[in-house]
């Protein structure tokens, strides 16, 4: 009996690895335009365009450099094919909550200052998913810094950011992935209807 059961969680597992392998295998062939088995930055920004500008968001992936440093299991500056599936395959990173809303808070901050301008909040809210200011649990802009600002210096820095939304969401998968659903449904809701 236990032989039995150690066989079938083994099957489950091969059988997880393999649908991961095709699924992140394809958006690796996607992004790798030139097809040399390595994805580079200007690779995945060309694949981005071609997406839904929140494809980053959805894949947990910040900014580059971070990305990298997490993702390159041999240090050699590049992501291969293999490094990117086993990625995305263990742990389901795309459901991490530091990952996403750091993704998020990449996202917003176009400035790359590490701090949530009103601008860039009102731009992401309008244009991208007019619905971020109520999954963020907040009003407008002042709720916003008031409720994430911890150190109280009026500025929303990315730690600020995560640190709430981990709390106000919840930081389990099942909590990650409810709001991730939200939050497509937020932005399929401005493709289907427009930002009003």
């Amino acid at each position: 009996e236990a032989a039995r059961l150690r066989r079938r969680r083994l099957e489950k597992e091969e059988q997880h690895l393999r649908e991961c392998e095709e699924k992140y295998g394809k958006i690796f062939d996607e992004i790798d335009v030139d097809k040399d088995g390595t994805m580079t930055k200007e690779e995945l920004e060309r694949y981005v365009k071609t997406q839904d500008e929140n494809a980053l968001v959805d894949l947990g992936i910040g900014r580059w450099e971070d990305f990298l440093k997490e993702i390159d299991i041999d240090q050699n500056g590049q992501i291969q094919r293999d490094e990117f599936i086993v990625f995305f395959s263990v742990g389901d990173a795309k459901l991490d909550a530091d990952r996403t809303f750091s993704a998020l808070f990449d996202a917003i901050d176009t400035s790359q200052d590490g701090k949530l301008q009103k601008h860039e909040i009102l731009e992401y809210q309008w244009y991208r998913n007019p619905c971020v200011m109520h999954l963020l649990g907040v009003g407008n802009f002042s709720e916003l810094v008031s409720a994430m600002d911890a150190n109280g210096d009026g500025d929303v820095t990315k730690d600020e950011f995560v640190s709430y939304l981990k709390g106000a969401v919840g930081h389990g998968k099942e909590d990650v992935a409810a709001w991730k659903t939200m939050l497509q449904a937020g932005r399929t809701a401005t493709q289907d209807f427009g930002s009003g």
